[in-house]
């Protein structure tokens, strides 16, 4: 969703266009809830906002941002401005990178237990690590029970069952390429 940008208030200039500068006062209208505060600018595609309510947050899906007032002059400000900016850049390196290192981690775990034929208890810790168990090829074996329904004509329901026999219900189903077949599973085990 491209977020609609107004201007509201005083402008720099005539013929100014409002624009998304970093350091601009702005108020974001989002389907849940609406920030005021200082546009941090775009760190690894996100459109960051320094609310002091709430602190840094990345604008997301919104509806409208205003901007209530362009970048300040004020090199005190736009040197916090850009501070916090260099903060929220950090953090989500940071995150990043440690979400590569576990990634690595999970893997090599997941190959050496692979490597050493270990148990599922080994999948267990993963788990209470909160981390990803092992995926593995099971083979299934599924049991089931099937219908069909083929149509006859007959003089008595009696008459029909009669003339429904097995080659007559194989006939339908490979005619009609199975449409009426319905299969209730009766159950699984692992091979």
């Amino acid at each position: 969703m491209t977020a609609v940008v107004e201007v509201q208030g005083p402008t720099l200039s005539p013929g100014y266009e409002p624009t998304l500068e970093v350091g601009c006062e702005v108020e974001v209208v989002g389907s849940h809830q609406t920030l005021q505060g200082i546009y941090l600018g775009e760190v690894y595609g996100s459109r960051l906002v320094f609310d002091q309510t709430v602190g840094v947050m990345s604008l997301g899906d919104v509806l409208r941002v205003v901007v209530r007032r362009a970048a300040p002059v004020d090199t005190g400000e736009l040197l916090l401005i850009r501070a916090l900016a260099a903060e929220a850049t950090s953090r989500h390196k940071m995150g990043a990178d440690h979400a590569v290192r576990i990634d690595e981690i999970v893997r090599v775990a997941h190959e050496a237990a692979d490597d050493r034929d270990w148990c599922e208890d080994f999948d267990d810790i993963l788990s209470s690590l909160q981390l990803p168990r092992r995926e593995r090829e099971y083979s299934v074996r599924a049991s089931y029970s099937g219908s069909v329904v083929v149509s006859v004509t007959a003089t008595s329901e009696d008459e029909a069952l009669a003339v429904v026999d097995l080659r007559r219900v194989r006939d339908e189903l490979e005619s009609d390429g199975w449409p009426h077949l319905a299969l209730d599973l009766d159950g699984t085990d692992v091979d």
